[in-house]
């Protein structure tokens, strides 16, 4: 990582501690003798500082992977990299590994929600854009359980229509179409779907 992305990913990951609270200095409790075991704190529990405005954490230090589209033009280029993800209610994800270091990504809103695809291992394929950080990246999406995506799911409808879509309509006609090459080894194919551009190809060692 460049000096400006080693700082960046520094500032992403001491957030992201904040606000699960590691490193904040616990409030004095008091043990009860008649109850082994049993602490009862001494003046109220305040809620972790959170300065990146993550919200209510949904999946904390989970494996998982991302999908990232760099193909020019018509055709499509994507590999898939492997991930340790944190998920938030407030659609913000942070993610972390040895090449890009802690990067924040937030769920990338269509004019009507977002689209879903299926994942590998259970997981589901949801559509991201970076919100710090440059990625040279056409597309990007984060496989993430479905529990998750139902919670992002059910906040997006009970804020509708207070959520400004992120996405353009132009943008909306993929709709995670790109993502079909990819097996869910991580390996890469070549699309013989007919209703996709026969001349895609898919890269599988995207390092990430």
């Amino acid at each position: 990582l460049a000096v400006s992305e080693r700082a960046q990913s520094g500032a992403i990951k001491a957030g992201l501690d904040s606000a699960q609270g590691i490193g904040i200095p616990e409030v004095p409790h008091v043990a009860l003798g008649h109850r082994p075991g049993v602490r009862v704190p001494l003046e109220p529990i305040k809620p972790f500082p959170d300065p990146l405005c993550l919200g209510k954490v949904l999946e904390a230090g989970v494996r998982s992977s991302l999908a990232v589209d760099v193909g020019v033009g018509p055709g499509t280029v994507a590999g898939r990299s492997k991930a340790d993800v944190w998920a938030f209610d407030s659609g913000k994800v942070v993610i972390s590994s040895p090449r890009t270091g802690h990067v924040m990504l937030h769920l990338a809103c269509y004019q009507h929600g977002f689209p879903c695809a299926q994942g590998p291992e259970g997981l589901v394929w949801v559509p991201v854009k970076v919100m710090t950080g440059q990625v040279a990246a056409r597309h990007l999406a984060i496989a993430v359980g479905p529990t998750t995506a139902a919670a992002w799911r059910a906040s997006v409808i009970a804020r509708w229509p207070e959520v400004e879509p992120e996405v353009s309509p132009e943008e909306e006609t993929d709709d995670l179409q790109w993502l079909r090459g990819l097996k869910d080894d991580g390996s890469s194919a070549v699309s013989c779907d007919p209703c996709l551009d026969p001349s895609r190809t898919f890269l599988s060692a995207l390092a990430l």
